[in-house]
């Protein structure tokens, strides 16, 4: 039985109903002209979509193997290395200024103490006025001053281990400095600075401070 030319597969090119070849990929007729055309155009996208991206691959695969710290995640590493140093250098720089505060506070507290002591024994010194009481005690009140310089109790610094935190925060505290005050005197003394400083009056009586 003969087929009616309105029956006919027709060529998904150009229309005409003589196609003789079925694409078994995209299941369309094709003149046989327009076959081998159709082929040329497979070839040529097999070309510019597969093989070039396959070969784009194999350079970014060997680049990565050559040099694998020029991978995007390792960059994220890097990012992630620098905002961190940032922001400890950050804290570090902070907890570093309120120390110096802290200390300059601190220092000019013990130079108080020093000063008052210093006049004592200059005192003593001159007036030859002195016994092993007050040597023991002048020794003590040296050594607390001198232990308060090198690790001062009133100055804190603290870690916070958090669990949750990869490194500890650092932070510093101050606390109220235990300096030595003159409370009870005899002869021509006067106390200053709230008890922490003593000088001798005018006279050159015997006096004493404790």
């Amino acid at each position: 039985m003969a087929f009616s030319s309105s029956n006919k597969p027709r060529c998904a090119t150009c229309g005409k109903n003589i196609g003789t070849f079925t694409c078994r990929g995209c299941s369309q007729d094709f003149c046989l002209s327009h076959a081998q055309e159709h082929r040329q155009l497979l070839g040529k996208k097999m070309d510019e979509d597969v093989i070039l991206m396959h070969d784009q691959l194999q350079q970014c695969l060997n680049q990565q193997v050559k040099q694998p710290s020029l991978h995007p995640l390792m960059k994220e590493i890097n990012e992630w290395e620098k905002q961190s140093i940032e922001k400890i250098q950050l804290v570090a720089q902070n907890t570093r200024q309120k120390f110096l505060d802290i200390i300059s506070k601190h220092t000019n507290n013990a130079k108080i103490a020093l000063i008052s002591i210093k006049e004592q024994l200059s005192r003593a010194r001159d007036e030859d006025d002195f016994f092993e009481a007050d040597i023991n005690e002048w020794k003590e009140k040296l050594e607390k001053l001198k232990t308060d310089l090198n690790t001062p109790k009133a100055i804190t610094i603290k870690l916070d281990d958090n669990m949750n935190s990869f490194i500890p925060k650092i932070s510093i505290s101050e606390g109220p400095m235990i300096i030595e005050t003159f409370e009870k005197i005899l002869g021509d003394i006067d106390i200053q600075d709230k008890g922490r400083l003593i000088t001798h009056g005018s006279s050159k009586g015997y006096a004493l401070v404790r």
